[in-house]
């Protein structure tokens, strides 16, 4: 049998989620350096602890592109940071916290 995309539904209610009840939302910081060493300065120089922010998982090399608006009407893909791999780590603050 074919399925085309408008088969697929989400098997969630967006209304039941904590936040959507609560109106609180975690919040999130990504950090993208050369270095692990550059993105946990800067995750010290913004004070990020201090303000609740743990690390969400693994910090590891990453390669960026920038999708843009409208996919389709792109010309060409744009690779950030000249498509050099970059460290990516995420930090997340708990609603919860704030």
């Amino acid at each position: 049998m074919k399925r085309n995309a408008t088969d697929f539904k989400p098997d969630f209610n967006p209304d039941s989620m904590p936040e959507a009840i609560s109106g609180r939302v975690d919040e999130y910081v990504t950090i993208i350096a050369p270095s692990l060493n550059a993105v946990m300065a800067q995750f010290r120089e913004r004070e990020l602890g201090r303000q609740g922010f743990s690390i969400t998982g693994p910090a590891a090399r990453h390669q960026f592109a920038y999708a843009g608006e409208n996919v389709a009407r792109e010309s060409e893909h744009r690779d950030l940071f000249g498509g050099v791999a970059m460290v990516a780590a995420t930090f997340r603050r708990s609603a919860d916290a704030v």
